[in-house]
C-alpha cells in the first residue's frame, strides 16, 4: 500500500523538496528506515522511520558525504544497530558538474541517550561517525575472506575471484596513486599559495613602508613650509626693523645736517662778526695812528 505523507509544518522536522538525491533502505532492530542523502542544492542527510512515519535530520556529517547529487548509496549491516553507509560517485557542483571519484563511508548507530535531570528519559537516537576508507576496505576483505573460507570455491570461480582481486588491487593502487598525486598537487598549491601570501605580505609591507615614507615626506614638506613661513615672517620683521632703523638714521642724518647747517650759519655769523670786529679794530688803529701823527705835528 502506498500513501502520500504531507508536511505537517510547525516544529516537526521535515525535509525540503529535492531531486538527483539518493536513498537506501536500512533494516534495524527498531524496524525499517529510509536514509536520504544529498540532492541538488540540498546538502543534508535525513532518515525516515517507516513504522512511525517521522523524519529526523542527522548532523555532524561531513560535506564530502552530503554535498553530492546524482550519486548512489549502499548499506552494509554490520550489527542489528550498526550500519555502514557507502556513498559512491556523484557530482559536487551544480554549475561546473565536477565529478566525485572518491567514495565515502559513514557509520550509523542506533543507540539510546538519556535526557532530563530529575526524571530521566531514555530516547532512541541515531549517532554518526566517519569510517576511514582503509578501515572499510580491511573490514570488507575480512568479510570476503570469511565468506570465501565458508564457501566451496570452484576453479573457474577461483580464477574469477583472483581476477577480481587483481582488478580491485589495481584499482586500489590507482586510487592510492591518484590520492598521492592529489596530495602532491595540494602540497604544491599550498606552497604556491604560501609563496603568494608571502609576496602579498611583502608587497603590503613595501606599500606600508612607501606610505610611511610618503607620510614622512609630507611631514617634512609641512615642516619645511612652516620653516619657510617662519623665515618669511622673520624676513618681513627684519625688513620692517631695517626700514625703521633706516627711517631713524634718515631722521638722525637730517637732524645732523640741520645742526651742521646751523653750526655753519653760526660760524659764518662769528666769522662776519670777527671780520667786523677786525675792521673796527683796524679803524680804531688807524684813528689812533692818525691821532699820534696829529700830536706829533702839533708838537713840531
Amino acid at each position: 500500500n502506498c500513501s502520500k505523507l504531507s508536511n505537517p509544518r510547525g516544529s516537526v522536522q521535515w525535509p525540503e523538496e529535492r531531486r538527483s538525491h539518493s536513498s537506501v533502505l536500512i533494516n534495524t532492530s527498531s524496524g525499517p528506515h529510509l536514509l536520504v542523502v544529498g540532492g541538488t542544492f540540498n546538502y543534508d542527510i535525513w532518515i525516515f522511520d517507516i513504522n512511525n512515519k517521522s523524519w529526523k535530520k542527522l548532523f555532524h556529517v561531513p560535506k564530502n558525504v552530503t554535498k553530492r547529487w546524482c550519486h548512489s548509496l549502499s548499506v552494509w549491516s554490520v550489527t542489528p544497530t550498526t550500519n555502514w553507509i557507502i556513498v559512491f560517485g556523484g557530482k559536487k557542483d551544480y554549475y561546473t558538474c565536477t565529478t566525485i571519484s572518491d567514495p565515502a563511508v559513514i557509520e550509523l548507530i542506533l543507540g539510546t541517550k538519556v535526557s532530563g535531570v530529575f526524571t530521566k528519559k531514555y530516547i532512541v537516537d541515531w549517532f554518526t561517525s566517519i569510517i576511514p576508507l582503509d578501515q572499510y576496505q580491511e573490514k570488507l576483505q575480512e568479510r570476503r575472506r570469511g565468506w570465501e573460507a565458508s564457501q566451496p570455491v570452484q576453479p573457474e570461480d577461483r580464477r574469477e575471484i583472483d581476477h577480481l582481486t587483481r582488478v580491485l588491487q589495481e584499482r586500489e593502487r590507482e586510487l592510492e596513486e591518484e590520492r598521492r598525486e592529489k596530495e602532491q598537487v595540494r602540497n604544491r598549491l599550498q606552497q604556491q599559495l604560501h609563496g603568494k601570501e608571502q609576496q602579498l605580505q611583502e608587497a603590503q609591507q613595501q606599500g606600508q613602508e612607501r606610505e610611511r615614507k610618503i607620510q614622512h615626506g609630507r611631514e617634512r614638506e609641512r615642516q619645511a613650509r612652516e620653516r619657510e613661513q617662519d623665515l618669511q615672517r622673520q624676513l618681513r620683521e627684519n625688513e620692517k626693523q631695517l626700514q625703521q632703523r633706516q627711517e631713524r638714521e634718515r631722521e638722525i642724518l637730517q637732524h645732523g645736517r640741520e645742526r651742521e647747517r646751523q653750526a655753519r650759519e653760526r660760524e659764518q655769523d662769528l666769522q662776519r662778526q670777527l671780520r667786523e670786529s677786525q675792521e673796527r679794530e683796524r679803524q680804531l688803529q688807524r684813528q689812533v695812528e692818525g691821532g699820534h701823527q696829529r700830536e706829533q705835528s702839533n708838537n713840531v
